[in-house]
C-alpha cells in the first residue's frame, strides 16, 4: 500500500492506494472521491474496489485496477487526455495509473493506462480554484451606485473556499469587515458563511463576478493567480465547521483539579459514582468541543459554552476544589511531564489573560510555541487566530467558557485520555506507572480489594524521611495492594485543599512558589508523599491566622486511630494545632485531636500521635493552625485507622443529601431575600418616581402660574398704556378744538374792536373836518390861525388813526 502521488501534468496516481481508497493522510481518493470532491457521481467507466478485491461496476471479478477487464479497454480510450480549454473555466483532469496486484499487467513497467476524467465529461461545470480569484476587488451595489460600494482583498483558504477582507463605504462612514465564502458543491457558486447569500464566480478568472445586487470587478490580480490550479491536485481540506464545537474525530480527556464554575442555569447534571462511570457516560455524549463535563462529588455536570453575546458571563475557569474536568478535544500527539497536549477548536477561556505572545500566525506556530515553553503547570493557552496571539489562561482569574465559529484554538494540558479516539493520537504516550483510570478500572473489577470493610491500618513506625507502609494514604496509593505505589495526590486518588494563603511550596532546588497551579500541585504532593522528595521540600502558609489544609480521601471512610506528621526543616514546626474530621466539608467539622506546646526535634524530623475515643468515620481530615508559629508548614502527613466500607455510601449519601438540602434551603432563603429586596427596591423606586413626578408637576404648575401672572401683568400694562394714549389723543384733540375756538373768538373780537375803532376814527375825522371848515369860515383872522392849525393837526391825526385802524 502507498499514498496518492500527483503527476506533473495534474493527474493523480492511485496505483498505491490502500484497499479502502485512502491515501496515507487518511483522505479519500480514487474516482469516487474525485467525484465527491467536485460534487458529482463517479463515471460509469470507473469501477470501485469491494471487499479488498477488484470488481467491475457490475460486480464481476477483474484483474484491472480501473474496474473493467484489461482487454476490454481499447487503446484509444486507455490513453485519453482531456486537456482543459482554460478560457475562463478549468477542466479537472485526473490520471489513473493501472498495474500491480494479483493480476498485474504483463506490459513493461513504464507502460501504463491513463484515463482522464473532467467535470465536463460528467455533465458538471468546470470548477475554478479560488486561487485564480485572488487579488484586489471592487464591489458596487447596483441600485445605490456610488453611495454603497466595497473595496477588498480576496484570498483562497482552500480549494473550496476563500476569504475577503476590506472596507464597506456607505455614503460617508467606512466600515471594515471580513467574510468567508464556501463553494456550493459541484458549482462555481459560493455561499457566504452563516448566511444564505450566494454569489456566482463563474467568470471570476476573467475578473468579474456577481452576488445578488452587487457587481464585482477585479482591480488587480494577485501574483500567481493566473496559473491554472487543478482543484483535485490538492489534498481535500474540510470546509470550516459551521456547527461550532462539533468534531467527528478526537477523544475525551481528563483534567484533574479543574472546573468551569457558575452558570448553573445552563448546566445539567446526572448521577455519576466515579470516573469509570463518567467514562461510560461521556462515551455516549455528543462529540463537541464547546461542551465540557465536571465530575463533582457524585454528579457529572454538563457545561455548555456561552456564545459571543455572553462572553463576559460564562462559567469561570477555576481550580477543581475536588472536582475534575472532562473535555472533548484533538490529541496533538505531544507529551511532556506525563501530560497530554490537546486542542479544542473555536472555544476559549475569555478574559482573565496571563502572558501574551504576539506574532503567532498559525495553529502550527502556536503548537511549536507551547512545546517550546514546555510549561505543563500553565494548563491552558488560547490561540487567537485573527490577531496572531497566543495567550496564557491561568485558573482563578474569572475567564469565561465561550465558543463561537472561526474564533481560534484552546490548548489544554490533560492528565489522561479516557474515551473515544486513540490513546496516543499520533504520538506515543510515555511509559510509566499505571494511570489512575487503569487503577480505578482494576478497583471496579475487585471492589473488595479497594476498600475492604473493617480493614484496620495500624501505625508501625515513622522516620524523618519515610512513613511506614501501613497508613491509609499509602494503601490508597497502591489501590489497596493491587498496583505499584504512586503518590495518591499526584494520581488524583485523594484531593488536597488549602486555605487562601496555604497553597505554597518551597524546595532548595526550585525556591518559593506561591499562588500557582504548580505550587498547589507540589504542596499537595509533598503532604501525601510516603517518602520525602528531598531538597528541603515543604508546603507552607504565608502567615494568615487559622491557616489549614485538608486531605480528602474521596470514597474512603476512615475511623482514625493514629496520625503522623513530618515537619519543616526550617523550624516552622506546628506547636498549636488541631486535627479535625468532616464528611461534608464546610458544613461542619468535628475535633479529633487538639495539640498545644508540641516539642519537635532539631532540624527535619517526624512525630506521631495516637487518637483515643474516636468512633465516627470521616472522609476529610483537616490540620488547622491555632497559634505560633504563624506559618503552617508540612512536609508529610499520614493517617491510620479502620476503613468503614458498608457505612461509606450511606454516610456519603446522607452527608450529600444534607448538604444538598442545606444548599437548597439556603438558595430558597436567598431567593426569598432577593425577591424581598427586589420588591422593596421596586417599591422604593416607585415611591421615588411618584415623589419626583409630584415635584415635577408642582414645578410645572408653578411655572405655568408664573407665566400666567406675567402675561396678565403685561396685558394690564398694555391696556393702561393704550388707555393713556387714548386719553392723550382725546385731550390733544380737545385742546386743538379749544384753541381753534379761542383763535376764532379772538379774531372776531379784534374785528369787532377794529370796526369800532374805525367807526370812532371816522366819526372823529368827520368832526375834525367839519370843525376845520367852520373855523375857516368863521375866522379869517390871524389870531384864529393858531386854532385853524390845531384843527388841521387834529384832522390829520384823526386821518392817521383811521388809516391805522382801517
Amino acid at each position: 500500500m502507498g499514498g496518492v502521488s500527483s503527476h506533473p501534468d495534474g493527474g493523480v496516481d492511485i496505483a498505491s492506494m490502500d484497499s479502502a481508497g485512502r491515501d496515507f493522510d487518511g483522505h479519500s481518493s480514487g474516482p469516487r472521491a474525485a467525484a465527491e470532491l467536485v460534487g458529482t457521481t463517479p463515471s460509469p467507466q470507473l469501477g470501485t474496489q469491494q471487499g479488498g478485491e477488484d470488481h467491475d461496476c457490475d460486480g464481476t471479478r477483474s484483474h484491472s485496477r480501473c474496474g473493467s477487464p484489461r482487454n476490454s479497454v481499447p487503446e484509444s480510450s486507455a490513453r485519453r487526455k482531456a486537456w482543459p480549454d482554460t478560457g475562463g473555466a478549468l477542466r479537472i483532469p485526473r490520471q489513473i495509473t493501472m498495474g500491480g496486484g494479483d493480476g498485474e499487467d504483463t506490459r513493461a513497467d513504464d507502460e501504463e493506462y491513463q484515463v482522464w476524467v473532467s467535470g465536463e465529461s460528467m455533465g458538471q461545470p468546470e470548477l475554478i480554484h479560488p486561487k485564480r480569484m485572488e487579488g484586489c476587488w471592487l464591489g458596487v451595489c447596483i441600485p445605490l451606485g456610488p453611495y454603497l460600494y466595497t473595496c477588498y482583498e480576496q484570498k483562497a483558504v482552500d480549494q473550496n473556499s476563500f476569504q475577503t477582507k476590506g472596507c464597506l463605504f456607505v455614503f460617508y462612514p467606512i466600515l471594515p469587515y471580513s467574510e468567508v465564502w464556501e463553494r456550493v458543491p459541484g458549482t462555481n457558486k459560493f455561499r457566504k458563511q452563516h448566511t444564505k447569500d450566494i454569489g456566482d464566480w463563474s467568470e471570476a478568472a476573467k475578473g468579474k463576478a456577481c452576488s445578488g445586487p452587487c457587481f464585482r470587478i477585479r482591480l488587480s490580480a494577485a501574483s500567481g493567480s493566473g496559473q491554472v490550479v487543478p482543484v483535485e491536485s490538492m489534498k481535500a481540506q474540510p470546509l470550516p465547521i459551521k456547527d461550532v464545537g462539533f468534531h467527528a474525530d478526537g477523544g475525551f480527556f481528563l483534567l484533574r483539579d479543574a472546573d468551569f464554575k457558575g452558570r448553573d442555569d445552563r448546566s445539567s447534571s446526572e448521577p455519576c459514582s466515579d470516573l469509570e462511570v463518567a467514562k461510560q457516560l461521556v462515551a455516549r455524549k455528543p462529540k463537541r468541543h464547546d461542551v465540557c463535563y465536571a465530575l463533582r462529588e457524585k454528579q457529572l455536570v454538563s457545561i455548555p459554552a456561552v456564545d459571543r453575546n455572553e462572553m463576559q458571563n460564562g462559567a469561570k475557569w477555576s481550580h477543581g476544589g475536588g472536582a475534575h474536568l472532562i473535555v472533548f478535544g484533538n490529541d496533538t500527539g505531544h507529551r511532556s511531564h506525563n501530560k497530554i497536549l490537546i486542542a479544542l477548536k473555536d472555544v476559549d477561556c475569555c478574559f482573565g489573560d496571563g502572558k501574551v505572545f504576539s506574532g503567532v500566525r498559525s495553529y502550527d506556530a502556536a503548537l511549536r510555541k507551547i512545546r517550546e515553553l514546555d510549561d505543563t503547570n500553565q494548563t491552558a493557552y488560547f490561540f487567537h487566530s485573527s490577531s496572531g496571539r497566543l495567550i496564557e489562561k491561568p485558573k482563578g482569574k474569572k475567564s469565561n467558557w465561550v465558543g463561537y465559529p472561526n474564533y481560534g484554538w484552546l490548548f489544554l494540558w490533560a492528565d489522561a485520555h479516557i474515551a473515544g479516539g486513540s490513546d496516543t493520537g499520533g504520538g506515543t504516550a510515555p511509559k510509566g506507572p499505571p494511570t489512575s483510570l487503569r487503577d480505578e478500572k482494576a478497583m471496579a473489577q475487585a471492589p473488595d480489594a479497594v476498600s475492604p470493610s473493617g480493614r484496620v491500618f495500624s501505625f508501625v513506625s515513622v522516620s524523618k524521611d519515610t512513613f511506614d507502609q501501613s497508613g491509609i494514604l499509602y494503601a490508597i496509593g497502591t489501590s489497596f495492594g493491587k498496583a505499584p505505589y504512586t503518590n495518591p495526590a499526584d494520581s488524583g486518588k485523594v484531593a488536597v485543599h488549602f486555605s487562601d494563603d496555604c497553597a505554597n511550596f518551597y524546595s532548595k532546588k526550585g525556591g518559593h512558589k506561591t499562588f500557582s497551579d504548580e505550587a498547589r500541585r507540589q504542596a499537595a504532593s509533598v503532604i501525601c508523599a510516603n517518602r520525602h522528595p528531598g531538597h528541603g521540600s515543604s508546603q507552607w502558609s504565608r502567615g494568615e491566622p487559622g491557616a489549614w489544609f485538608t486531605v480528602d480521601l474521596l470514597d474512603v471512610l476512615l475511623v482514625p486511630t493514629h496520625f503522623a506528621y513530618r515537619n519543616d526543616s526550617a523550624g516552622n514546626d506546628p506547636t498549636h494545632f488541631a486535627l479535625e474530621g468532616s464528611n461534608n466539608g464546610d458544613a461542619g467539622w468535628t475535633l479529633i485531636s487538639k495539640h498545644s506546646h508540641e516539642k519537635w526535634p532539631e532540624g527535619k524530623g517526624a512525630k506521631h500521635w495516637s487518637i483515643s475515643g474516636a468512633t465516627k468515620p470521616f472522609t476529610r481530615f483537616r490540620i488547622r493552625n491555632e497559634g505560633g508559629p504563624k506559618h503552617l508548614c508540612c512536609a508529610g502527613f499520614e493517617l491510620y485507622g479502620r476503613v468503614v466500607e458498608d457505612e461509606a455510601k450511606a454516610r456519603k449519601a446522607e452527608a450529600k443529601a444534607e448538604e444538598e438540602m442545606r444548599a437548597t434551603k439556603e438558595k430558597l432563603q436567598e431567593d426569598q431575600r432577593e425577591r424581598a429586596r427586589l420588591a422593596a427596591q421596586l417599591e422604593s423606586e416607585r415611591q421615588e418616581f411618584a415623589k419626583k413626578e409630584a415635584e415635577m408637576r408642582e414645578q410645572m404648575q408653578e411655572k405655568l402660574d408664573g407665566e400666567k401672572r406675567k402675561l396678565d401683568e403685561e396685558k394690564r400694562r398694555y391696556e393702561e398704556t393704550l388707555a393713556a394714549k387714548r386719553r392723550e389723543e382725546e385731550a390733544r384733540k380737545a385742546g386743538k378744538s379749544a384753541q381753534e375756538k379761542l383763535e376764532k373768538f379772538q379774531r372776531a373780537k379784534r374785528e369787532k374792536e377794529r370796526a369800532k375803532h374805525r367807526a370812532e376814527a371816522a366819526s372823529l375825522l368827520e368832526g375834525a373836518r367839519a370843525c376845520t371848515a367852520l373855523v375857516e369860515m368863521l375866522c379869517d383872522r390871524d389870531d384864529c390861525r393858531f386854532a385853524t392849525e390845531k384843527a388841521h393837526a387834529s384832522g390829520e391825526c384823526a386821518q392817521g388813526a383811521l388809516e391805522k385802524v382801517g
